[in-house]
């Protein structure tokens, strides 16, 4: 089950979607501050126990995924500074080639490609949102793990 997909500038959050959580985020903007730390965090931890040197200026990233009993984080980071991120129910595999797929053909098509838009500007609000959402939506509801729990 797809709970919320989040979408990052850098260390701040331009989009969130809410999908089925069945927690309601009281406080949405210090959940999002939370995240975004605890990416930079990960991000940080995965390139200094990496048994290969990446360098500090290495392309890539280590860190793709990490699980809980009660959650699953899915990864994906853009060489232009867009991160995304699902958060999915522990039993959903690796949803890095959907998030990759989200990024280049709904983020990179229809927002950074847009001439309305200003890179890194929030999408939230915007008036390019609703179609990015409908899109994002059509995309995610498409998935066999959309909705789905493990019996």
């Amino acid at each position: 089950m797809l709970y919320s997909f989040y979408l990052y500038y850098r260390h701040y959050c331009v989009y969130h979607e809410a999908f089925n959580h069945g927690r309601v985020a009281k406080d949405l903007r210090g959940d999002q501050k939370l995240i975004s730390g605890l990416l930079f965090s990960m991000k940080s931890f995965c390139q200094k126990i990496n048994p290969k040197d990446l360098g500090p200026n290495a392309l890539g990233n280590p860190f793709r995924s990490y699980s809980t009993p009660e959650y699953k984080l899915h990864y994906f980071e853009s060489l232009s500074g867009y991160k995304l991120l699902f958060m999915t129910d522990p039993s959903v595999p690796l949803l890095r080639e959907l998030l990759s797929f989200i990024y280049g053909s709904l983020v990179v098509e229809q927002i950074i490609k847009n001439p309305t838009f200003d890179i890194g500007e929030r999408l939230t609000g915007h008036p390019l949102a609703p179609a990015f959402s409908k899109a994002l939506n059509d995309c995610v509801q498409a998935t066999p793990f959309f909705a789905s729990l493990p019996q």
